[in-house]
């Protein structure tokens, strides 16, 4: 309804209610039924009750609804400023991979594993490193380190042997496909990932881990495009992960001698 509109059925409303409630004493001093003159003055009183009500939740009604608009206009801004492009419930198939991986010739990934999320793309990355242009590099914690794989094997549940013969069968199908396409390289650093990246030239997708051990298949994910600060902190951090990390490059022969140390599988001919 109309502003101007609304008002002037309010001043119409009490109008009528003050002229009823004088009616109704008019009623009396004329001696009409006593219940009538109490039936015109409860209806002249519910009136004026019921604009005052009117009156009161529609000026909080409108400073509610402009206040919301305001935090939701601030919200956006914050969001567009910060980058965040989209928000999925499941990083290993909601994201637009296909995509991610189109606008890019080269992928940085800060992990651990990253079984499940490579089988869930592998079409997609095959794809991508046909191409002698492009290439994926992965940092993953140095599995000669007892104390790194313990901090691992505790996030999921799993002991520090198996952990290490897992995260060397994941590194080992890696290296098969820098083998098939000559342009994957892996690298060791002497931390844990805080969180799992993939850094892209135009945007970055990035995972949380769980605070509480064991695995999770519904584990959310964060687009960030390279226009926002959100993207130049990952950047950065991936830059300062290059460059002050202790990274040694596992070549083939180097990966076979630590499967081969650790029992991960029959070393290969």
């Amino acid at each position: 309804m109309p502003k101007s509109i609304s008002w002037i059925l309010f001043a119409v409303v009490i109008v009528f209610g003050i002229a009823l409630m004088g009616f109704a004493e008019l009623m009396s001093m004329w001696g009409w039924p006593s219940w009538l003159v109490a039936f015109a003055n409860n209806v002249s009183a519910f009136l004026i009750a019921t604009l005052a009500i009117a009156i009161y939740w529609d000026r909080k009604g409108r400073e509610s609804f402009f206040r919301e608009v305001d935090d939701n206009i601030e919200s956006r801004i914050e969001a567009s400023e910060a980058g965040i492009e989209n928000i999925y419930r499941k990083f290993s198939k909601d994201p637009k991979w296909d995509r991610f991986f189109e606008a890019t010739d080269t992928v940085d990934i800060a992990i651990v594993r990253g079984n499940t999320w490579r089988n869930t793309n592998s079409g997609i990355i095959s794809n991508f490193l046909k191409s002698e242009a492009n290439s994926i590099n992965l940092y993953v914690p140095n599995i000669e380190n007892e104390h790194l794989m313990d901090i691992v094997s505790r996030r999921v549940n799993q002991t520090i042997e198996d952990e290490r013969k897992y995260i060397l069968r994941s590194l080992s199908e890696w290296m098969d496909c820098g083998l098939c396409y000559g342009n994957v390289r892996i690298f060791q650093i002497d931390f844990v990932p805080s969180y799992t990246l993939y850094l892209g030239k135009y945007d970055a997708i990035f995972t949380l881990y769980k605070n509480h051990p064991g695995r999770a298949d519904n584990i959310p994910c964060f687009r960030v495009r390279s226009a926002g600060h959100l993207y130049e902190f990952f950047k950065e951090d991936m830059r300062q992960l290059k460059s002050h990390a202790k990274t040694v490059r596992l070549e083939k022969e180097g990966l076979s001698e630590l499967c081969k140390k650790y029992g991960a599988f029959p070393q290969r001919e």
